[in-house]
């Protein structure tokens, strides 16, 4: 059975082109990534990288056992990690002397990410199926959203009405508000990080960024420009639930006006 590793629909085995997405089944992968088809913990495929940040690599997947996309997030820090898949699929330390920090951060990664599991009944989060490590560092399994991110209605279809924008930004605030009593923040909240379902919901995903605000010494500098509050500019400064209030009310400006707020240093 072949799947297209740019959509993970089922495709013919000669197919050079895919007949649901369009797109060329050879594509270039960058060197730091999985090379598309290879199995993690025996039955999730790796497809195409869909997006990086500092924090990780996420790339659309299938799990092969229960025959359905998902979303696969691999710890993989920009300036610590490293990887050449010609050689192998583990990452290395790019830097000499953190390897015990990376031990802390990939345990605390997975911690966490089993935190937000607990919240799989809210429709307004990401559904979490697993956690594990391989390849010397660690995954998140997330269902795969169909759907367009904030980012993407507001590039496509203008700027949203007040009010309709509102309604639909309650229950991720509500939720935002449990996860926060928990201890964790999310740290990444953006319109790229925010999408709308074809059923018109909002869900936030990617918490890749998470972390528990009582460990400030583990935190990283993960940021976009316009809806990083100014602490995540700094390692010294305290981040808590106030953080996430931040980007969250310069998503909603974007997503009402259509323009990045300013950079708030």
């Amino acid at each position: 059975m072949k799947y297209c590793m740019n959509c993970m629909n089922e495709i013919d085995e000669q197919a050079v082109k895919c007949e649901y997405c369009g797109q060329s089944v050879n594509f270039d992968v960058a060197l730091e990534h999985l090379k598309p088809s290879t199995i993690l913990k025996q039955k999730y495929l790796v497809g195409k990288a869909i997006g990086q940040g500092g924090f990780g690599i996420t790339y659309i997947g299938r799990d092969l056992n229960l025959y359905r996309k998902i979303a696969i997030k691999e710890l993989f820090f920009k300036g610590y990690s490293a990887r050449d898949h010609r050689k192998s699929n583990s990452i290395y330390l790019s830097t000499d002397g953190k390897a015990d920090l990376f031990k802390h951060l990939k345990d605390t990664f997975l911690s966490e990410a089993r935190t937000i599991a607990n919240f799989d009944n809210e429709p307004s989060v990401v559904n979490v199926i697993d956690v594990f490590e391989e390849n010397e560092t660690a995954y998140i399994i997330m269902s795969y959203l169909e759907g367009k991110t904030l980012s993407e209605c507001v590039q496509e279809n203008g700027p949203f009405d007040p009010e309709p924008l509102c309604n639909l930004m309650f229950p991720i605030m509500e939720v935002l508000s449990r996860i926060h009593k928990k201890g964790i923040i999310h740290r990444d909240i953006s319109p790229d990080n925010i999408i709308q379902l074809n059923d018109g919901r909002f869900v936030l995903f990617d918490f890749g960024a998470a972390r528990n605000f009582e460990l400030q010494q583990t935190m990283t500098i993960i940021l976009k420009e316009g809806f990083a509050p100014f602490e995540q500019y700094s390692k010294k400064l305290p981040q808590g639930p106030w953080t996430d209030v931040y980007a969250l009310c310069a998503t909603i400006y974007y997503c009402l006006s259509g323009h990045i707020p300013e950079t708030s240093y």
